[in-house]
Formats: structure tokens, C-alpha cells, sequence
């Protein structure tokens, strides 16, 4: 089958991936953050890379791409959601 059977054109479809990825970032940083003994800054810290450097080892372009098409697919407040909610789960660990 055709992913235009689900989606009904290229903007939908990527649309839907960055949205994923998102999503996906801040479920792995929170799943991280709780799979950790809380001790603080250091192991928030320590989370917080294992994430983006480990778990998350996107290249350079797929950055570039969420940034640059977020705005332009109707998306620009995707991002600073995804950083508010990955700022609420460090709050959280360090309480």
C-alpha cells in the first residue's frame, strides 16, 4: 500500500514524522529520567545526555529538517512544546 493511503500528501506525511519525533524525544527523556536513580542535578544531567547523544543520535539534517519545516507545515510551536514538557520532567527529577 501507499502512505497517501493515510496521509493525503507530502505536507500531512511530514507533518506526522516530526510530530513522531518529538514525541519520541521527550517519551525516551522521560522514560531516561525514570529509569534512573534521582540524586540530583548530576543524574538529571547524565539523563539528559544519554538521551541526545545515546538513545537519540540523530544527524545534523533531521535537526535541521525539524527546525526549518516545523514553521512552514503549521508546527513552529511543536518544538518549544516539546522543551517546555522535557523542562517540567527535569523539574520533576530534581524535586
Amino acid at each position: 500500500g501507499s502512505l497517501y493511503q493515510y496521509f493525503p500528501n507530502k505536507r500531512a506525511l511530514a507533518a506526522a514524522v516530526i510530530r513522531e519525533m518529538m514525541a519520541g524525544f521527550v517519551r525516551s527523556f522521560g522514560e531516561a529520567l525514570a529509569s534512573r536513580k534521582r540524586n540530583g542535578l548530576a543524574d538529571t544531567v547524565d539523563a539528559l545526555i544519554d538521551v541526545a547523544l545515546v538513545r537519540h543520535p540523530h544527524a545534523p539534517g533531521k535537526h535541521r529538517m525539524l527546525v526549518e519545516l516545523a514553521p512552514r507545515l503549521g508546527l513552529a510551536g511543536l518544538s518549544a512544546a516539546a522543551s517546555r514538557e522535557a523542562a517540567d520532567l527535569i523539574g520533576i527529577a530534581l524535586l
